[in-house]
């Protein structure tokens, strides 16, 4: 795993891998498993429906691992989409979608 395009991507890695009892190798099959994470996908299918507590359930999630994994751009995207929701201020959700779903991108870059 490369540690400079993580930490270029923005990812908090010693942090991170604190979260994880200092485990790097653990850290990084976890950070390996973020492309097979379906929350976004589930997500922006319930954005396309209209469904919100669905969109809120699934962005919740992937700000979780975001967090736990120290993506700190992507947990941010998420954490805007969570309180929109939260506020029911929908009128902007789908360019901060937009957002979740660029930082998820990279974030996978990152990690691959």
């Amino acid at each position: 795993m490369d540690k400079e395009k993580l930490k270029a991507y923005g990812v908090d890695y010693e942090n991170a891998v604190k979260r994880f009892a200092g485990n790097e190798a653990l850290y990084e099959r976890f950070l390996k498993k973020l492309t097979e994470d379906d929350h976004l996908a589930i997500g922006e299918q319930a954005m396309k429906e209209e469904r919100y507590e669905d969109v809120l359930e699934a962005v919740h999630a992937l700000k979780g691992v975001a967090g736990t994994l120290g993506m700190t751009e992507l947990f941010q995207a998420a954490s805007e989409v969570v309180a929109s929701i939260r506020k029911n201020e929908i009128s902007h959700l789908q360019e901060k979608m937009a957002k979740v779903h660029t930082e998820f991108e990279k974030a996978c870059e990152a990690v691959s």
